[in-house]
């Protein structure tokens, strides 16, 4: 907030008067404008998350076809476990590399959805149990960067307090994969839930082969005049010069950063790497649904049930209960409710 002084003469008598200007400040239009011009890219990259979500729920409808006397693939209830973990056994790999950028988030998050559709290719030419598990792994492999990739972009084209919102529902599109798998599942065959899941795949991949870089890359790829622009759409309030100089510094500060096996060589970090392993493993097994793995004797009303308490949880547990309650006190009541 400035201020102008001005002196007008009113005959003999001088009035002195303040002019208020509101600098940096938008109007509630243009607010509206730039969230929706960040929104709109953010949230078309997020459907990525969506193909791995249909394979994450690709068990529970399919694998009572697979274990059927007329399976067109027969499996032994044994080995559907192990399929089921293979999934995440990829994710699990690809994680530490996630930050990787050599082309860009935008081409991260491009080339995640290529192994995802490269992974139903060969669910859909599948033969034998090495086939399911190749598949299986490949997408979870593909997610497990590309999801990373996402994260950057997100944070980097967004302001702070949307990006953070964003970021939160993540999970929410690769719920609503999981939904469509089971829907998919009633209607379509072995066969052709690979095609859906293709079909899926290839319309987000052209979708997200539209998408803006963020104003950082840009810049890392010489491309000034583009990075200008996008500045001025997404941030119309602040100078653009001073917003060039300040991506400059993070890039800088971002070269001289650790990567993920750098870190494990100090002895404080390698503490908190394990912690957080240790919190994740905890949270991912001790709140696996059992019947995504063993579908026998479950109604599909269980299914329902089960669909409708986990989106009650996400919400109130991504936005309502971080604010009120300690995170610790969070992972334990979260796990306890999702085995009660």
């Amino acid at each position: 907030m400035s201020t102008i002084n001005a002196v007008i003469k009113n005959g003999d008598n001088y009035e002195q008067t303040f002019v208020f200007e509101r600098n940096g400040e938008m109007s509630g239009k243009k607010k509206i404008r730039s969230k929706l011009i960040q929104l709109f890219p953010a949230s078309v990259g997020s459907l990525m998350c969506i193909p791995f979500g249909i394979m994450l729920g690709w068990p529970s409808p399919t694998y009572p076809k697979l274990l059927s006397a007329s399976s067109p693939l027969p499996i032994t209830i044994d080995q559907s476990a192990m399929i089921a973990g293979f999934l995440m056994i990829g994710n699990i790999v690809s994680t530490p590399v996630s930050t990787w950028s050599f082309f860009g988030t935008k081409y991260g998050i491009i080339f995640g959805l290529l192994g995802m559709f490269i992974g139903w290719i060969i669910m859909w030419y599948a033969s034998d149990i090495y086939f399911l598990l190749s598949s299986r792994i490949i997408i979870g492999i593909s997610y497990g960067y590309s999801v990373g990739q996402l994260k950057t972009y997100l944070k980097d084209l967004c302001s702070t307090d949307l990006s953070s919102f964003l970021i939160k529902t993540i999970n929410f599109y690769v719920f609503f994969g999981v939904i469509l798998a089971y829907i998919l599942g009633y209607f379509l065959s072995f066969t052709n839930f690979s095609v859906a899941g293709m079909a899926v795949t290839v319309v987000i991949l052209i979708a997200c082969c539209f998408l803006p870089h963020s104003p950082k890359e840009y810049l890392r790829f010489g491309r000034i005049k583009e990075a200008e622009t996008l500045i001025k759409c997404l941030q119309p309030d602040v100078n653009v010069e001073d917003e060039i100089q300040k991506l400059h510094v993070e890039m800088l500060i971002k070269e001289k950063g650790l990567s993920f096996f750098q870190s494990t060589s100090f002895k404080n970090n390698m503490q908190c790497i394990i912690i957080f392993l240790f919190l994740h493993f905890y949270v991912t097994i001790g709140s696996l649904p059992d019947f995504i793995l063993n579908k026998e004797d479950r109604e599909c009303l269980a299914e329902l049930n089960y669909d409708v308490e986990w989106l009650k949880d996400y919400f109130q547990d991504n936005y309502l209960l971080p604010d009120v309650h300690d995170e610790k006190l969070l992972i334990y009541i979260s796990v306890a409710g999702q085995k009660k």
